[in-house]
């Protein structure tokens, strides 16, 4: 309350960060956007987004989709690349429960309504269709799809399943930490989203007051932080494998080599430089942020009240 925040002298400016507003998290939100009719086929403007922020700030858009032929699709974001999975091969991941129980699970609080029974059954029939029956079978047929994808960041021997349980992991409603919290609230965001389709409830105002969170400055650095030390580990490991490979099988890893090693891998220091002066932000993940140029600005110490004001104005994005 009483702290007023700092600034970074870059190049003998006084940069800082600047508040940033942004969705509220870990909330389903009805939406209606334009855009999304875009993002494929028979894709209406319509979803459900849910804003996950983890303990430790990881932030990741999950949208709900409503696809115009009564099907719902899941999307999440890998590397800044979206990917749409139907929403039942997510839930059949999570559980292995027969067809039955997941249908059970959504018409729960529903009443009798044939439109939102008839889509359910339709979606769990489609999954039939591509030969998926069980968990097991779902966690293959994704861990196997995804592969080419996570190629960087899972260890080479990881199985089909285990692919899939490390996606699902950091990809889909990151903030819970057991599959049974994350079955529960897609289960919500499904009969939100027929909810919505169907008039039952109505679009919420992302402009309200409500909807909002601000991620300070220290929450974004911290991000930043957190993800290049990440890239770091990552480029520190293919270095080693790469010299494991040229050296062959009397390879071995002592501090002089992992020196060695860790002096190819250039600074953190020089990102976070450019980060500061320029307010773009050098990210591969976009850290679940709407913009990624804007967020420094120059404190402009005309007089005391206007340099003061830098350090509580909210910048709306």
């Amino acid at each position: 309350e009483q702290e007023w925040g700092g600034y970074f002298v870059i190049g003998g400016h006084e940069r800082i960060l600047r508040m940033l507003q942004t969705t509220r998290r870990n909330y389903p939100v009805a939406m209606k956007r334009g855009s999304w009719k875009n993002r494929g086929k028979n894709f209406s403007d319509l979803g459900v987004l849910l804003e996950c922020g983890k303990r430790d700030l990881t932030t990741t858009k999950n949208v709900l989709h409503f696809v115009t032929t009564g099907n719902a699709k899941y999307m999440f974001a890998l590397n800044k690349e979206l990917f749409f999975v139907p929403v039942m091969m997510i839930l059949k991941c999570m559980k292995d429960v027969p067809d039955s129980y997941i249908y059970r699970r959504l018409m729960v609080g529903v009443g009798d309504d044939p439109y939102y029974k008839g889509n359910i059954v339709n979606m769990l029939r489609e999954l039939q269709d591509e030969g998926i029956y069980n968990q097991e079978q779902a966690q293959e047929y994704i861990g196997r799809s995804f592969r080419p994808k996570v190629m960087n960041d899972v260890p080479a021997w990881y199985t089909d399943k285990e692919v899939c349980a490390w996606l699902l992991k950091n990809s889909v409603a990151i903030h819970l930490d057991n599959d049974d919290d994350k079955f529960n609230i897609i289960c919500v965001m499904i009969k939100k989203l027929f909810s919505l389709v169907q008039d039952k409830c109505v679009v919420e105002g992302v402009d309200s007051l409500m909807m909002h969170e601000i991620v300070l400055g220290g929450h974004l650095y911290l991000q930043l932080l957190k993800e290049k030390l990440d890239d770091v580990c990552k480029i520190l490991k293919m270095v080693i494998t790469r010299k494991a490979k040229t050296v062959g099988p009397t390879f071995d890893l002592t501090p002089t080599v992992m020196n060695n090693c860790a002096t190819k891998l250039g600074n953190l220091e020089k990102p976070f430089e450019n980060f500061l002066g320029t307010g773009n932000l050098p990210s591969r993940t976009g850290l679940g942020l709407m913009q990624d140029k804007g967020l420094t600005i120059m404190a402009e110490n005309i007089n005391r009240m206007r340099y003061m004001s830098h350090f509580r104005a909210i910048h709306r994005g």
